[in-house]
C-alpha cells in the first residue's frame, strides 16, 4: 500500500524547491526512501545550528510548512531512539540504507506534527 495523505504533497516540492543537483539528489533519495520504506541515513543541521548531525530515519510522510516555505519530514531516528521531524532545506546528504521499516499500525500525522510544533513554539 502507497503512502496517503499529505505525503503527497513531497513530489510537488521537490519539483519545485531549488534547482541544485545536490538538492535534487537529496529529494530524491528521501522520495525513495518513504516509498520503499527504507531507512535513510542524513546528515542534518539543526535550525540556528552550525553542527551537522547525522540521523538514520525511518520517513513516514512529508509535511508542506504552512507558515514557511519549507516542507517537512516526519519519522523515526534510529540513532536518537525518537520521532522527529526534520526541515528538508537542512538536509545537506541523504542515503539509503537496505534496512526495510514498516510505520507504526495507526500512526497519525496529526499527532505527531502537533507534537513537533508544540516542541518548536517552546510549549510542553
Amino acid at each position: 500500500m502507497l503512502p496517503s495523505g499529505p505525503a503527497w504533497s513531497a513530489p510537488r516540492a521537490a519539483a519545485a524547491s531549488g534547482s541544485s543537483m545536490a538538492g535534487a539528489r537529496i529529494w530524491e533519495t528521501l522520495i525513495q526512501g518513504w516509498l520503499e520504506r527504507l531507512a535513510v541515513r542524513i546528515s542534518y543541521a539543526e535550525f540556528g545550528s552550525t553542527v551537522v548531525d547525522d540521523h538514520e530515519i525511518e520517513p513516514y510522510f512529508f509535511e508542506p510548512g504552512l507558515l514557511s516555505d519549507g516542507t517537512y519530514l516526519a519519522g523515526y531516528c534510529a540513532i536518537h531512539q525518537t520521532q522527529k521531524t526534520f526541515n528538508v532545506e537542512r538536509v545537506l546528504g541523504a542515503a539509503l540504507t537496505t534496512r526495510k521499516f514498516e510505520p507504526p499500525a495507526g500512526i497519525a500525522p496529526d499527532a505527531v506534527l502537533k507534537s513537533a510544533w508544540a516542541s518548536a513554539n517552546g510549549e510542553r
